[in-house]
């Protein structure tokens, strides 16, 4: 026969409901309130946790007042109901981490799409032109050799004026003309005190030396007004204590030899954007290590990175094997690049390394 299980560890006044139940008894003609404690009693039997303090007959004598109500108490968690927690908070880990995921993923999902959206635009794409640039130069070994970005906010709108001018020049295209708009890159050397107002105003024509009131005005280049580059940094490395590397635009070229100052109302027309000198081989020759290739307009011309002469001299019989030269070269490629996403419809640009 099976026992009834024993109360016996319980406190004094203290049973478990199933226990209590088979005890209790009322009759017919108890009150109500009777009645109603042996149905929370019932109640309580759902529950296993619960078990029914009945205060006794003794407590009544000490007190009349007091009310001889059923108490519920609770038992301990079971060891079920903290494997349940356990569940449940792994269960709210995962629902965390997919949410960061998902939330991971719409962020991302918006920076693309502001990204291609900054991309439709002039200032847009200046803006991720020029940090992409100085992001590339922030290696230590270029920071270390003094190869530094000319400037950031500056050097943003510089690069829209050359965004509006490639895109006057497509617009020619539309109508049956047949200019590049190809952008590269060319170097150009300066002097140390120059460099504040190139940052702010970028390199200039005569006319917009002019206009910006510049003191230098003077003309007296070989082949005539326009912003002079070469096609290496070695060149033309003495007319100035500090190199440039800048982008250019050069549209329609005209090759012009040691000929001088020629084409000057085609150049006023605009009908030729660039002219390509070189004084020291002649017309005949197509060399390019001494050509200078002058700008007609200054919104042609992108100064994006300085560095110092005295870096890239002496270079032995301009064999370009020195190690600076060499990783001035790794950055050309590397802005090329940049050029090439932002510029030039992301198609790569074929590079030849110039030397003498």
């Amino acid at each position: 026969m099976e026992e009834t299980p024993s109360a016996a560890k319980l406190p004094d006044g203290v049973l478990a409901v199933s226990t209590l139940i088979d005890l209790i008894s009322i009759p017919d003609d108890d009150d109500d309130d009777d009645r109603k404690m042996l149905a929370k009693a019932k109640s309580a039997d759902n529950d296993q946790n619960s078990v029914i303090f009945i205060p006794s007959d003794d407590d009544d004598d000490d007190d009349d007042d007091d009310d001889d109500s059923v108490v519920v108490l609770e038992h301990p968690p079971s060891t079920q109901h903290f494997a349940t927690r356990a569940e449940q908070e792994t269960s709210d880990a995962k629902l965390a981490a997919t949410l960061q995921s998902a939330e991971t993923k719409a962020c991302d999902q918006r920076k693309q799409q502001d990204l291609e959206s900054m991309k439709n635009s002039h200032a847009g794409r200046a803006v991720l032109l020029v940090e992409k640039v100085i992001h590339l130069l922030q290696k230590p070994e270029y920071v270390k050799e003094g190869i530094e970005p000319l400037g950031k906010d500056d050097a943003v709108f510089l690069a829209e004026q050359v965004f509006a001018m490639q895109a006057e020049l497509q617009h020619q295209n539309s109508s049956g003309n047949k200019t590049p708009t190809h952008v590269s890159i060319g170097y150009h050397y300066t002097s140390q005190v120059n460099l504040d107002s190139i940052r702010t105003d970028g390199l200039l024509t005569i006319e917009d030396r002019q206009a910006a009131k510049h003191t230098n005005t003077r003309n007296i280049a070989v082949f005539g007004n326009g912003i002079y580059t070469g096609t290496n940094p070695h060149a033309f490395s003495n007319y100035g204590d500090v190199g440039l590397l800048v982008a250019v635009l050069k549209g329609t070229e005209k090759r012009v030899g040691s000929g001088g100052n020629l084409y000057q109302k085609e150049r006023k027309d605009g009908k030729i954007n660039t002219v390509i000198g070189n004084k020291v081989l002649g017309p005949s020759s197509l060399e390019p290590f001494y050509d200078e290739v002058i700008l007609q307009k200054s919104n042609q011309v992108l100064p994006l990175v300085k560095y110092q002469r005295n870096k890239i001299l002496p270079v032995v019989s301009y064999n370009n094997n020195t190690k600076f030269a060499d990783m001035l070269w790794s950055i050309h490629e590397r802005v090329q690049q940049v050029l090439d996403e932002y510029f030039n419809e992301s198609v790569p640009t074929t590079l030849t390394r110039v030397s003498k």
